[in-house]
């Protein structure tokens, strides 16, 4: 019996590595030249470095680099300089959806010391061009490339993978276009790391929520505590194994770091409806993690009379003067709507939990409670 389990578990594993397989890229690194500053055995090392960062994407298959040498020899071509046929026969044979083929000019090291005087960062750079051909149609699926900066020659690769994954047009190579990944029903993860970064990606960040990006507006940096639920979830949300990531404050002096940015599910707390009294439409509002540098937030609460008189907001008292307030001074007829605007200015409060009562009189005699509550980081 107990063999029999574990051989059930083998074969569920196998399954499932299978059917995840099969949602990949199949490709193959064929022909990485060393260009200016590289010997060849120094630019198949980092091809190395970069296949591992390709598979871990998530996105891709990757054909062992011993069979592509094996059928090298067999054809008896010449390594360093394959023709675009000769590349496209290797595809062939090696049943690959696409190639990557590029060159490498060049890769040094830097040693610098940090503030401290004392402490020291190696930082690399390298110029490079690579392309992802389709061996079906020889169409360009991406590209990546250009005056790339790391601290490793591991980071250097990684980025470039990044870049591969991001400039990638899945439609066009038949994979399904990524959606944010939710966890615990709270936590939303955006589908692809942004690259690696120095220092806090912020004006990258303000054009992706402008852009409306993947349908929210609220895409941010993860706290401490985010990443590391995110850690534990790394297989699924396809996170790079060998990098690490970036969260609130967490640069330092020659220190970079993958980005991946979340957004929390905004929670709303419904007011129990008297159909015979005015009532807001939600008691309460959490705004989530809120950005300092961001500025002031704010939402709109919705009164609602389904009364048979015309009411009035008389007043309205704060518990806080980080809140303003704008509400509706028309009367409000039998079945028509107000608000309340309740604006939040997280200046001065960074690092602290919040919870802030507004309390609305309104013409009749009524006093409703409504709150506002997140975190500013």
């Amino acid at each position: 019996m107990k063999k029999f389990l574990i051989f059930l578990n083998l074969f569920l594993f196998i399954g499932l590595f299978h059917c995840q397989a099969q949602n990949r890229l199949k490709i193959a690194i064929i022909d990485l030249k060393a260009g200016v500053g590289q010997s060849q055995q120094e630019t198949d090392g980092l091809a190395d470095m970069m296949s591992e960062a390709l598979f871990n994407s998530g996105v891709f298959s990757i054909v062992e680099r011993s069979q592509i040498d094996k059928l090298i020899k067999e054809k008896r071509l010449k390594t360093g300089d394959l023709k675009s046929t000769d590349i496209q026969l290797i595809g062939n044979l090696l049943q690959v959806d696409a190639i990557l083929t590029g060159t490498i000019n060049f890769l040094h090291r830097d040693t610098r010391l940090a503030s401290d005087g004392v402490s020291k960062s190696k930082v690399g750079e390298v110029n490079i061009d690579v392309r992802l051909i389709s061996i079906e149609t020889g169409e360009l699926l991406s590209a990546a490339g250009g005056e790339i900066r790391g601290t490793t020659e591991r980071a250097l690769m990684t980025e470039i993978a990044s870049m591969l994954v991001r400039n990638m047009d899945r439609a066009e190579v038949g994979i399904e276009k990524s959606t944010p990944y939710v966890l615990f029903d709270y936590l939303y993860v955006y589908p692809e790391d942004l690259g690696v970064f120095s220092s806090n990606p912020t004006s990258l960040i303000e054009v992706l929520n402008k852009n409306n990006s993947f349908g929210f507006c609220d895409w941010r940096l993860p706290t401490k505590e985010e990443l590391d639920a995110l850690n534990s979830n790394k297989r699924k949300l396809r996170l790079f194994n060998n990098g690490g990531y970036a969260y609130n404050n967490c640069w330092g002096y020659g220190k970079e770091y993958n980005v991946r940015l979340v957004r929390t599910k905004v929670v709303v707390q419904q007011t129990a409806v008297d159909e015979e009294k005015p009532y807001f439409d939600r008691s309460q509002y959490n705004f989530g993690t809120i950005q300092v540098l961001a500025g002031q937030v704010q939402t709109r609460f919705i009164l609602k009379n389904p009364s048979s008189e015309r009411i009035n907001i008389s007043s309205i008292e704060k518990t806080s003067s980080a809140i303003t307030t704008d509400y509706s001074t028309s009367p409000v007829g039998p079945g028509g709507n107000g608000f309340v605007d309740v604006k939040f200015n997280p200046n001065g409060r960074q690092g602290s939990d919040f919870s802030y009562s507004i309390y609305v009189i309104l013409s009749n005699g009524q006093k409703e409670k409504l709150t506002i509550l997140g975190r500013v980081e």
